[in-house]
């Protein structure tokens, strides 16, 4: 044992190895945490089983998966680098979010689909139609990767003149991919006759309708995200993309029935020969339904919905009344149109007006331009950022009817140019934010974890912290700003940034989901952590105690 003591010595605290001496296994590497880039498939249909291919660290095992709807759908490890997805058949079509752990740590969560079309995986090789697999033109979600160099996927789809095919690609914006997709048409003679590019953010989307009969094939190659000096097809295991081809309906936007923001809401896309409608539920968080007609709309993506909405009232009309606080659904419904709402706005109070397209899966590049009664223009603005939709803050100096002119950036226009647009006046409240989704305590070290507290409307008072769901033995204390008397937990009026000190005792182990909770008043608000699918946030945190 002394002759070991000497080799363990002379390797440092940095080594990662195994020792045998003496018939003794001695492991000097530290259990390392799952941290997936991808998982291939990225989804499962409704109803159905998957197995799971991890896609960068798995972590040491044993592995766990936790899912954030566990009533719908389930996880469970399998072979190494493996889990099996299974979703209920009543599960609501849409995201669900899954997060691996181990005694490590934890993954940040990961975005999987759940879909009410068949699912099929790429067949290789693909990468001409001759040698390319076909599919039913009815419906299938083709799950595939563009691993290899200068990837190509191809697939056949055949098609009676006048049927219209939708073909949807999902890999940036939800999954993540770090593909800048590109989608082709390729006739039976070979020629390419529909080529798109970027339709939601950069996902690319063709609608096209078959001149004859005839199989087609669709060529999918990307470029990277982050664009390079690197003139080549782009490719990598974390190329994780869901391709839906279908004849059959697909749902692109939605409108309201009335004016409650709960619904009814209307269905449009293509291939709809009969009005769909749908309810969704209602949240702080604003609403949430699962759409089980194939397509692109997402609830979640629509911000919190004003008490009065409205469909545009007459495309044809001058001007649209708009309700403080309130929302009109509108279209550009032609090149070069310009639409015109009117709200009454008291002086001195301050207004957030937004125009949501791009968000929405719209291609409109929305200007907003607001004017008083007279004609004055007050503001205008284009993109905020590097976001296409705008946002205004207005303060009239004096109360009176204003205009609000909705316009696309390029003139565009288009029964796929819909847009919501709202007028929220600031109200007193606050809410919570952390940078992370996960985050790791060693035992008998502290960990610093940093809040931001975003107040709004002049809202200045104390608000009070707790935490849900710590482990036993953990506490929380704030260590900036200094608290008034030890262990509470109140941030001070007009305070905007807080430190909190997460301690375990030594020896301690364990995992799982906590929250961070702010009052004020009569008001809560939970903190959440940025995911994947920007501007999306989650309020499941977790939390890993290491020995």
């Amino acid at each position: 044992m002394c002759r070991l003591r000497k080799v363990l010595s002379s390797l440092g605290m940095h080594c990662v190895a195994a020792i045998v001496a003496g018939g003794f296994a001695v492991s000097l590497r530290a259990a390392e945490p799952p941290s997936p880039t991808a998982f291939f498939p990225a989804g499962v249909q409704r109803g159905q089983s998957a197995s799971v291919k991890i896609i960068g660290a798995a972590g040491d095992a044993p592995l766990s998966v936790w899912t954030n709807r566990p009533e719908w759908i389930t996880a469970q490890p399998g072979e190494a680098g493996t889990f099996t997805l299974t979703a209920a058949a009543e599960t609501p079509a849409g995201v669900y979010w899954v997060r691996l752990f181990n005694e490590a740590g934890a993954s940040r969560l990961r975005p999987l689909i759940i879909g009410s079309l068949p699912e099929l995986a790429e067949v290789e090789p693909n990468n001409a139609a001759a040698v390319s697999q076909s599919v039913d033109a009815a419906g299938v979600v083709l799950n595939g990767i563009l691993d290899q160099s200068n990837d190509v996927d191809m697939v056949q789809v055949p098609l009676t003149a006048g049927q219209t095919l939708v073909a949807s690609l999902d890999a940036d914006r939800t999954l993540g991919s770090p593909m800048d997709g590109i989608l082709q048409i390729v006739s039976p003679q070979g020629f390419v006759v529909a080529q798109n590019d970027d339709d939601h953010g950069i996902d690319p989307q063709i609608v096209f309708t078959a001149p004859a009969d005839g199989v087609f094939a669709v060529r999918l190659f990307s470029f990277p995200k982050d664009p390079n000096s690197t003139i080549a097809f782009s490719n990598g295991a974390d190329y994780v993309y869901r391709l839906t081809l279908t004849t059959g309906p697909f749902v692109d936007r939605v409108a309201p029935t009335t004016s409650d923001p709960a619904g009814p809401y209307r269905l449009t896309g293509w291939n709809m020969p009969e009005p769909v409608e749908i309810v969704p539920q209602k949240s702080e968080a604003g609403l949430a339904a699962g759409v089980d007609v194939p397509g692109t709309w997402e609830f979640d993506r629509l911000p919190v919905v004003p008490a009065a909405v409205q469909a545009e009232t007459d495309p044809e009309a001058a001007t649209n009344p708009l309700a403080v606080p309130g929302a009109v659904w509108g279209c550009l419904e032609q090149p070069g149109d310009r639409d015109i709402c009117r709200f009454t706005a008291a002086a001195n109070v301050k207004y957030t007006l937004t125009v949501f397209a791009r968000r929405l899966g719209s291609p409109l590049d929305p200007v907003l331009t607001v004017r008083t009664a007279d004609g004055t223009v007050l503001d205008r603005i284009d993109d905020v950022g590097s976001e296409f939709d705008s946002v205004m803050t207005l303060v009239p100096s004096a109360d009176g009817e204003h205009e609000i002119e909705i316009a696309d950036r390029y003139e565009f226009g288009g029964e796929r140019y819909f847009y919501v647009v709202t007028a929220i006046p600031e109200q007193p409240g606050f809410s919570l934010e952390l940078d992370q989704d996960a985050f790791t305590v060693k035992s008998g070290e502290p960990l610093e974890v940093k809040l931001k507290v975003l107040r709004t409307g002049g809202m200045a008072e104390p608000v009070t912290l707790s935490l849900d769901g710590l482990p036993a033995g953990v506490t929380a204390t704030m260590i900036s700003p200094e608290p008034e008397s030890p262990g509470s937990l109140v941030v001070p009026a007009g305070t905007d940034a807080v430190a909190l000190k997460l301690e375990a005792p030594a020896g301690t182990k364990s995992g799982g989901p906590f929250s961070v909770t702010g009052a004020a008043g009569e008001t809560r608000r939970a903190a959440t952590a940025p995911l994947i699918r920007q501007p999306l946030r989650s309020p499941d945190i977790w939390l890993t105690v290491t020995p």
